[in-house]
């Protein structure tokens, strides 16, 4: 009896063991699915789903691409429009090219941005550049004085035409015709005096050959040898009075030469052939002409030959050179224009009192009919393009406006 119920609370103990060993294992199950859980672990996605993720990307990327296709091709358009409307304002100026220069035109269309804007600024201008200025003789000469005295008579007066050597002025010569008298007169005693010493040289050049002669003759007794020195002493003395005396004649000679040459510039000349412009000078005016000589006339070489000095602008200066021509109008003659050629054109700038910076240009004027003086203000138009020199030398058949057709000096 002990013994059955040993074995059967054996089995009852191993029953129990077996079932919960099989319970453990449920909860370590249980267990594993949670920490499958919280670790994050999701379903497996659908096929479908895939597709549609693909679908979006590939819709993003298309819209972008199009986007840039659309901004490259405005960038295009525009540069393009630039481009030919830049070509076509410069073929407004530049003349047509043969086939090479074409090629080379070609080549040189790569000019960078700041290249092609000075281009554009080049033909800008309007084909003319304005400036003003005064006209003025091509060659004028201040007549001067340079001897002081009194005014006695004048001769010219402004406006009048004169030929080269004419008189047009007279100063008081009476003190220097005295001063000349006077000097002739020392002069002549000078002469005076030469001719006397030379015929002192002469006899005592006589006397010591006599001596010498003597002396040799008697060989040594007579004349004496004090004798002798004062014989060569003589000669020596007159030899040197003969030279002081040409000296003082030749002085007294220079003396007077300079008399009559002021006596001479007591008349006053004319330099050139010309028209007075200024007469600064009356009859019985007292000149000084110690220190500086003082200016009696201005006179202007021939007025139908004349320039104008114009100032050009600073942002200008770069269209105008030597050789292009020009029209330009004064208040004088209103209505009429005048024909010009620029000659020259300074390096040299000219800064006024409100430092505005300007270049001379001078420019070469006819003036056949005398109509233009000097002092007068110009505004001249000076072509810079050869359309605009054709048009200024074209005359005009305006009523308002007229040209003049006098040539232009070569």
């Amino acid at each position: 009896m002990p013994k059955n119920q040993a074995d059967t609370d054996a089995q009852a103990g191993a029953t129990e063991d077996t079932e919960l060993s099989e319970g453990a294992k449920h909860d370590s199950r249980s267990s594993g699915q949670r920490y499958s859980r919280s670790r994050g672990e999701s379903a497996p996605v659908s096929a479908s789903g895939v597709f549609a993720i693909v679908l979006v990307v590939a819709l993003v990327l298309a819209a972008g691409f199009a986007v840039y296709t659309l901004l490259g091709n405005r960038l295009k358009k525009t540069n393009d429009a630039s481009i030919a409307s830049t070509s076509q304002s410069a073929s407004q100026y530049l003349p047509a090219t043969s086939a090479s220069q074409s090629s080379s035109s070609s080549a040189s269309s790569a000019l960078s941005a700041s290249q092609s804007s000075v281009v554009a600024n080049d033909f800008a201008h309007g084909g003319t550049v304005t400036a003003t200025g005064n006209l003025k003789a091509r060659s004028e000469v201040t007549v001067g004085s340079e001897i002081s005295g009194i005014i006695s008579e004048v001769k010219a007066d402004s406006t009048d035409y004169v030929k080269a050597g004419q008189e047009i002025a007279l100063i008081d010569r009476s003190r220097l015709e005295q001063t000349t008298k006077n000097s002739l007169a020392t002069l002549n005693a000078a002469k005076a005096r030469r001719a006397s010493d030379e015929a002192s040289y002469i006899e005592a050049a006589a006397i010591l050959a006599k001596n010498k002669k003597l002396f040799a003759d008697s060989k040594g007794q007579t004349p004496s040898n004090v004798e002798m020195e004062k014989s060569q002493a003589a000669f020596d003395r007159s030899e040197a009075q003969k030279n002081a005396a040409a000296a003082a004649v030749d002085e007294a000679a220079a003396r007077h030469a300079l008399n009559e040459t002021d006596l001479a510039k007591t008349i006053i000349r004319s330099p050139i052939d010309g028209v007075v412009l200024k007469r600064n000078v009356e009859r019985g005016q007292t000149v000084a002409a110690r220190y500086q000589a003082p200016e009696l006339f201005l006179i202007a070489a021939d007025l139908k030959r004349m320039k104008l000095v114009v100032n050009v602008a600073q942002a200008d200066i770069r269209f105008v050179h030597a050789g292009q021509n020009a029209v330009f109008t004064v208040d004088a003659v209103p209505g009429r224009k005048f024909q010009a050629k620029v000659v020259k054109v300074e390096s040299a700038a000219a800064v006024s009192d409100t430092n505005v910076v300007t270049y001379e240009a001078e420019l070469e004027v006819p003036n056949d009919d005398l109509v233009l003086r000097a002092g007068m203000t110009a505004v001249a138009d000076i072509a810079t393009s050869a359309s605009t020199a054709a048009a200024i030398s074209t005359p005009t058949t305006s009523s308002s406006a007229t040209t003049v057709s006098a040539p232009l000096l070569r």
